[in-house]
Order: structure tokens, then C-alpha cells, then sequence
């Protein structure tokens, strides 16, 4: 008797505890509140690195100081000074936190059991207990829209690869995208001396520029609406930064009378041997210094 009078009473006190608790209710008030403390903390934290951490790496990576692989990365320093950068990385990063933002309380509200119940009732979704529900399956319904999404995604994807447009987060990935051909194609300075034209070395004359950078960015402002105002205003940024890095004895440059803009090309041979000698030039700008 002893011992089944010491076993009902934790019987009854569990059954108690199985009646009195609901399950769902406690459940429930759970993930939303979860989910926008995280939103919230997310948040401080993306706004310390977009704020207060990458502005600086920006500024090094402008003036060539970063890691290699970040001063790629900004290639347009003849045309925009670095607030340009650093005004384009604030819009992007107040752009990132309003997803941030609105992502967190698009999960917090579908945590809300109302609205899970409502959507299960309209999905059909049969009601499970917490103990069966890991073996429940989806339902038409929600196979349904789970398909949707994928598809949404993917075809979104597609379409900027189709299109060859950049709607981020999704590309077309142009990097090594393009058909590789025997003719190499490039944008090169030449300045013009007293003793004549000279093809200019941006690693040595035009730091923080390189030759990729060279040929990329002005390559890009070739091909604008505005390209004659944009280039003229490029090289004069680009002279300028020539007679700085002269008058420091950065280089052994003379002093120059005009800058020339040539598309030259190659016939690739191995090692590009012959890089040093251009099969054909074109002049696209010419830029005199005293204009």
C-alpha cells in the first residue's frame, strides 16, 4: 500500500501539470519574441561593421593600401574621390538593415500562432500534437508554395542570366563569361612629351592606379551617354595625379603636354612577347594639358 500511495500522488501531480499547461500557448508566445530579440541584436550588430568597420577599409582600399584583393575592387579613382564610395556604401548598407529589419518581423509574424492557424486551415494542414509533429508531412497546399518559392528563385536567376543584368542578390556572373578569342583588346595612356609619345606605367606614374584599373574604368566611362565630358574629366584627374607622384619623385617621368587615350591590340602570342608593340592603335581621346 505504501508504495502505491507513493506513486498516486505523482500521478495525479502530473496529470495536474498535462491539463493545466497548454502546450501550444507556451509554445507560441515564444518565437516571436525570440526571433526580434535576435532582429534586434543582428541589427546592432550589422550596423557596427557597415557603420563603423568597413568605412575605414574603404578609404585604405581607394588609396591602394589595403589587401590586394580589395583594392581591385575600386577601380574608378580618376573619375569619383573616395567620399563617392563611402556615400554609395551608406546607401547600401541603410538598404541592408531595412531587409534586416523587415525580415525579422516577416518571421516574427509567422510565428504568431493565430496566423499559423489561419494558414494551416487554409493550406488544410491536419492538426498534430508537438509528439507527432516530426513525423507529419506537408500537405498539397504547402508543397505547393514551397515549390513556388524555389521557382521564384531560380527564375529569377535565370532571368538575369538571360538578360545579363545584375539585380542583386542574384547575377549572371560575367567574370570569365566572355568568348576568349587569339585578338587581345585593351585601353592604354600614352603621354606626349617634348621628345615625343611615351605609353605610360599606371603602377609607377598613376598610384594608386594599375593597368587593369586603367583599362576597366575608362573602359566603363567609354561607353556612356556622357563619355566625352566623363573621359575629359577623367585624364584630367588622371594628369593630375602624374605631375603629383613626379614633383614627388615618385617617378622619373618628363613633364608632359597631353595625355592620349588608344585602344590597342594584340595578336596573342605566347608569353605576350610582344606586348611591348601594338599591331594596331586607335586614337580615342586626346586630352591637352594646356586646354
Amino acid at each position: 500500500m505504501s508504495g502505491n500511495e507513493a506513486w498516486q500522488p505523482r500521478a495525479k501531480s502530473a496529470t495536474i501539470k498535462t491539463a493545466d499547461l497548454d502546450p501550444l500557448t507556451v509554445r507560441d508566445l515564444r518565437p516571436p519574441a525570440l526571433i526580434l530579440s535576435m532582429t534586434l541584436v543582428g541589427i546592432g550588430l550589422s550596423a557596427v561593421i557597415l557603420f563603423a568597420a568597413v568605412p575605414p577599409i574603404i578609404t585604405q582600399a581607394y588609396r591602394g593600401e589595403s589587401l590586394p584583393m580589395l583594392d581591385a575592387m575600386i577601380r574608378g579613382q580618376a573619375v569619383h574621390p573616395v567620399e563617392h564610395y563611402l556615400r554609395v556604401w551608406r546607401d547600401l548598407s541603410l538598404r541592408i538593415l531595412t531587409v534586416e529589419v523587415a525580415l525579422g518581423l516577416v518571421l516574427a509574424l509567422l510565428s504568431w500562432s493565430p496566423l499559423q492557424r489561419v494558414a494551416d486551415r487554409v493550406l488544410g494542414a491536419p492538426v498534430v500534437s508537438p509528439r507527432d509533429g516530426a513525423r507529419s508531412r506537408m500537405t498539397r497546399g504547402q508543397l505547393i508554395v514551397a515549390n513556388c518559392v524555389v521557382f521564384a528563385l531560380v527564375g529569377a536567376q535565370l532571368v538575369n542570366i538571360g538578360l545579363q543584368r545584375e539585380d542583386w542578390p542574384f547575377s549572371n556572373y560575367p567574370m570569365y563569361s566572355g568568348e576568349q578569342t587569339d585578338q587581345l583588346r585593351w585601353i592604354r595612356l600614352y603621354g606626349v612629351a617634348q621628345a615625343g609619345e611615351f605609353p605610360l606605367t599606371p603602377e609607377r606614374q598613376l598610384r594608386p592606379f594599375d593597368s587593369v584599373r586603367v583599362h576597366h574604368s575608362l573602359g566603363q566611362l567609354l561607353t556612356r551617354a556622357d563619355d566625352a565630358i566623363a573621359t575629359r574629366r577623367a585624364l584630367q584627374n588622371l594628369h593630375a595625379l602624374y605631375e603629383r607622384g613626379r614633383r614627388a619623385g615618385e617617378h622619373t617621368g618628363p613633364p608632359i603636354q597631353a595625355l592620349r587615350l588608344y585602344r590597342v591590340s594584340w595578336h596573342i602570342e605566347p608569353g605576350l612577347t610582344n606586348r611591348s608593340a601594338p599591331e594596331e592603335r586607335e586614337l580615342l581621346y586626346e586630352l591637352r594639358i594646356a586646354d
